[in-house]
């Protein structure tokens, strides 16, 4: 008489409830796991959306006054006069 997939696998594990068990655990965590990603991904889309653009559409000015070239004596080479 063969075994199903079920009796196959309590074959494999030796009948034992601990181990059953705890891969039961990791089944379980892997499902809440993979049900955040399509909740993230899905409901909460539009959201995450946002917060992105903002994120990288920032106007910030820099001022950009540089410094002086000189050569090895001190000398100036290259001076940056401000616009």
């Amino acid at each position: 008489m063969e075994k199903g997939a079920l009796g196959r696998f309590f074959a494999w594990v030796g009948g034992c409830w601990r181990t059953v068990i705890v891969l039961g655990l990791f089944g379980v965590l892997a499902l809440i796991l993979v049900g955040r990603a399509v909740q993230l991904q899905v409901s909460e889309q539009g959201f995450y959306v946002q917060q992105g653009g903002d994120r990288q559409q920032r106007a910030q000015v820099i001022p950009a006054h540089r410094g002086m070239i000189t050569d090895r004596n001190g000398d100036p080479l290259a001076i940056s006069v401000p616009m």
